[in-house]
């Protein structure tokens, strides 16, 4: 794998292809809206920028090397055209989904794998027109994506394992700042995968706690202080 694609340049978007340069990948960045892209770019140029000054990004990277490998292209077709990979982030709109996938489908190299960052959404159903079925994997990822280590990768019916093979070895490159990846794998998709589900118990909770704590006097100071810990995504 040489080339990532990643179609839509959002918060997510531009999240994951700054974290595909700084794993040593050439990425084509694309999204529909020039003025968003061009925002995007600069973002992930101040992002690479922050992390060289630090001292964060690996050996014999610099902020201005890894930028020659990123390119913004507003067409799809030609975004898509020379990519091994492709991640997609785009809004959690299921018609939407399939509508892009069917076009990837057409656009991308037969090898290629085609991933969404869906949170929620079936990766069934959203490879139903794609003509690959067997190419493409839920890749989740937890903003901000270059601090926290996390990536669930969620098969669908027909998800092969070498797109789960392979899928996993390209997300491993992908360097955090909390250190090495932490990269599950759900053989069965379910609503909301691993983490969403356990966020709306963990919710539940902490909407007790705080009734708890105002009904006994206590200063949401002190439950903040001894719960941040429990409550950060590792």
């Amino acid at each position: 794998i040489n080339t990532i694609a990643v179609i839509g340049a959002g918060t997510m978007g531009h999240e994951i292809a700054q974290v595909a340069l700084m794993g040593g990948f050439n990425v084509v960045l694309n999204d529909l809206n020039n003025e968003i892209l061009v925002k995007a770019v600069s973002k992930i140029e101040s992002g690479l920028k922050r992390l060289e000054t630090k001292g964060r990004l690996r050996e014999g990277f610099t902020a201005s090397k890894l930028m020659k490998n990123l390119i913004q292209e507003e067409n799809l077709e030609v975004a898509v055209s020379k990519a091994d990979f492709v991640f997609e982030a785009i809004p959690e709109i299921m018609s939407i989904k399939q509508q892009l996938f069917e076009k990837l489908g057409k656009f991308a190299p037969n090898n290629a794998i085609l991933a969404t960052n869906t949170s929620t959404m079936s990766i069934t159903e959203i490879a139903q027109l794609s003509g690959r079925s067997d190419k493409v994997i839920g890749c989740h990822f937890f903003t901000p994506i270059v601090v926290l280590r996390l990536i669930e990768l969620i098969k669908g019916k027909e998800t092969s394992d070498e797109t789960v093979e392979i899928s996993l070895k390209v997300c491993q490159k992908f360097p955090a700042l909390k250190g090495k990846r932490y990269l599950p794998i759900l053989e069965k998709e379910s609503p909301g995968f691993i983490v969403n589900r356990l966020i709306i118990g963990s919710s539940a909770y902490l909407n007790w706690l705080l009734d708890f704590a105002m009904e006994k006097g206590i200063p949401l100071e002190q439950i903040e202080a001894e719960t941040s810990d429990l409550m950060e995504i590792r």
